[in-house]
């Protein structure tokens, strides 16, 4: 890419005011660190939200440490929103989640551990760059568990979601389901007996016995009436539009509206009521339980279990904790960062179900009977570089890329097990499925990212260097040969840039609409230049 400017330096806007500042995963906060939570104009002693009465800091310590995401769609295991540890110089929190936290006074953005800080080594400065990344990473984050067949739709949050659904996700729901299908409408037909509407004449001709004239003409004296809809219909719709303009305004209020969710201003102006004023709790929950069950739209039975689960704290377990914790994002990010590289890269997964099936282990015993074992070596990524018909693996590792004191290590990497593992995913694909086709070896790492700079990365991916055993070389295993299976590729350590990366994944840019686009055929083709020059020469 061109070293050229994709934005401007915006001056600070009410957006930039309502948090001191933004927060990174994995960084060591204290807890007066994670004060700068806290929304302007709320005191840093209590919280009065309007719904569930006072709540002091530890509460919304404790909240955001038992709070809890599942790290698959089989929910067999959970990584909490924030833990604690401790070190020489004390107690310290750490965030184990990417995305975006509001409980009671106090708001949360958390970005990558990728994302460079730029305010006391620990922060990011808000701004509407930082704010449209965010969106970006919201966009990814949502991709993944559509993919991953966990969910982001409101059919999922109404009916088969086991996680606490928080009320931002539900709020984002219903206006997604407004955005698409627009307001209430029931698509039940009522009908009355003998009414002043106009006459049903299929209804009555199949359901009425007519008496006949002389002349053979039947007359109807019992006739059904297409009536006007119940008032239960209205009511909805008046409850929706309501919820819908509460939403918006409280996205408003937390400067997520428009820069990270991408929502229309207007929907604030939606509807000048608000949802308590429409009528008592137990009234309206009679209605939408009633009217649910008559419905037979999908729609419509899904709109209404939203309506009910912000209205009813007994339809759900969901709301009903005190400390009405929301979120947007998800964790372990580690995982969307695999999504990520496997689909922008066009994982072959015909090929990897293959290499996971050949890697299982055979357990021979003294009788002579041989066993393969369940357990496999499961590569992250394998695909095909399209003109060479050569094969190149990708382990995705989502690490922390910043050079340790000027040298050319990085301060974390790739454990002496994953290096292992990634030579052995060179021999299980040479000797089974692509005899001297597999052309390069390669770590994937997130590129450094810095907010406050305006201008696009020289390189979509850079290679940094490589990992190799050097007594390889002295065995001869370390450069290319003349048989099969005779050399062992080093392991390119490579950064890839995730903003680009991020757009091919989830179609959403982090800048103004501009497009940062990449190639991935011209990155492995890349890859594999590199490696043949890195096998030849040393």
């Amino acid at each position: 890419m061109n070293d050229q400017s994709y934005g401007q330096p915006v001056r600070p806007s009410e957006a930039d005011e309502v948090v001191e500042c933004y927060f990174i995963e994995g960084v060591h906060y204290t807890k007066d660190d994670l004060h700068a939570g806290l929304m302007k104009g709320v005191s840093r002693q209590h919280r009065d939200d309007g719904r569930n009465g006072r709540v002091a800091f530890p509460q919304v310590l404790e909240s955001l440490l038992q709070y809890r995401f599942t790290d698959n769609y089989r929910q067999t295991s959970f990584t909490n929103a924030l833990s604690r540890g401790a070190n020489p110089n004390g107690e310290y929190y750490v965030f184990n989640f990417v995305g975006i936290l509001t409980v009671r006074g106090y708001l949360f953005y958390v970005f990558p551990k990728f994302v460079k800080a730029d305010k006391q080594g620990k922060f990011i400065t808000p701004s509407r760059r930082s704010r449209l990344f965010m969106a970006q990473v919201i966009a990814v984050c949502d991709t993944y568990k559509r993919r991953q067949g966990m969910g982001a739709d409101t059919n999922s949050l109404v009916e088969e979601s086991d996680e606490p659904i928080g009320e931002a996700e539900l709020y984002r729901a219903l206006i997604e389901d407004f955005l698409h299908e627009g307001a209430y409408r029931s698509r039940r037909t009522v009908w009355e007996r003998n009414g002043n509407t106009a006459i049903d004449w299929g209804r009555t001709i199949d359901q009425s016995k007519p008496i006949m004239t002389h002349a053979g003409t039947p007359l109807y004296a019992d006739y059904w009436n297409r009536a006007k809809r119940d008032d239960s219909e209205a009511l909805i719709r008046r409850l929706q539009l309501a919820w819908i303009s509460h939403a918006a305004e409280t996205f408003n209020r937390l400067q997520l509206l428009e820069d990270v969710l991408g929502y229309p201003s207007t929907l604030r102006n939606i509807s000048n009521e608000s949802p308590e004023n429409i009528g008592t709790p137990e009234v309206i929950t009679a209605i939408l339980k009633r009217s649910r069950s008559r419905e037979f739209s999908t729609r419509n039975r899904n709109l209404i279990g939203l309506l009910l689960l912000l209205t009813d704290q007994e339809e759900t377990g969901a709301l009903s904790t005190s400390h009405v914790i929301s979120h947007l994002g998800t964790a372990p990010f580690e995982n969307v960062w695999e999504d990520v590289c496997r689909t922008v890269f066009n994982n072959d997964q015909k090929m990897l179900d293959t290499l996971k099936r050949e890697s299982r282990p055979a357990w021979s015993g003294t009788d002579h009977r041989s066993t393969r074992m369940t357990n496999m070596l499961i590569p992250d990524t394998i695909c095909k570089v399209d003109d060479c018909d050569k094969w190149v693996i990708i382990d995705a590792k989502y690490y922390e890329t910043t050079p340790d004191g000027g040298k050319n290590t990085p301060t974390r990497g790739p454990g002496i097990q994953n290096i292992l593992k990634e030579y052995f995913y060179q021999l299980l694909l040479d000797g089974t499925c692509a005899p001297e086709k597999s052309a390069a070896n390669v770590f994937m790492m997130p590129s450094q990212l810095n907010l406050q700079s305006i201008h696009e990365p020289d390189q979509t991916c850079r290679i940094s260097g490589d990992i190799r055993f050097p007594f390889l070389q002295t065995l001869g295993l370390g450069t290319m040969g003349t048989t099969v299976n005779q050399h062992f590729l080093p392991i390119i350590y490579a950064e890839l840039d995730a903003c680009s990366a991020f757009q091919s994944y989830s179609q959403v840019s982090s800048t103004d609409g501009l497009s940062r686009q990449m190639d991935p055929q011209a990155i492995l083709r890349t890859l594999v230049n590199y490696e043949e020059k890195a096998t030849s020469i040393r």
